[in-house]
């Protein structure tokens, strides 16, 4: 099997067009190709299939710094990276949500996501997402928490 190196002649690195990778050690424990240097990757976005330009002091960010596993490239542009970025968060919290009791994190947390809903320019999924939450409100239920989604989801 062929395993792609990825790597940079001397002049690349002298004049900056490549980055030497701190992390080279760690891959060679790998059965995969290392990343022995980084460069800027020429990428098509996921999303909008937009070309883009991975820079290489971000991937080498990535990689050497935040300890991605060294093959992780970019797979969004710079406008749709932010947004799958909160469906991610989105997502996640949702999940966080429903093993919450309900209480003041509940709805600390439910206004989150509807803010999230917000951003991702989704008005009508926030406002029915907040409708969602003030129906699993019981009567005995404290009434100054469902006041307060009350209040959200009449000012969307």
């Amino acid at each position: 099997e062929y395993l792609e190196i990825k790597w940079a002649c001397n002049e690349c690195i002298g004049r900056k067009k490549a980055l030497i990778s701190n992390t080279i050690t760690t891959q060679r424990e790998s059965n995969t190709a290392p990343v022995f240097a980084f460069f800027d990757l020429k990428s098509n976005c996921a999303k909008c299939h937009t070309d883009f330009i991975f820079e290489k002091e971000e991937w080498k960010y990535w990689i050497d710094d935040l300890n991605f596993y060294y093959q992780t490239t970019k797979k969004y542009c710079e406008r749709c990276h932010p947004i799958e970025k909160l469906k991610k968060r989105l997502s996640s919290n949702i999940i966080e949500l429903e093993a919450k009791s309900f209480g003041q994190e509940y709805v600390d947390l439910a206004l989150e996501v509807s803010e999230i809903y917000l951003k991702l320019d989704n008005r009508e999924k926030s406002k029915g997402y907040l409708k969602s939450i003030i129906n699993k409100f019981k009567p005995d239920d404290n009434l100054l928490l469902k006041n307060r989604i009350k209040e959200a989801y009449n000012r969307i």
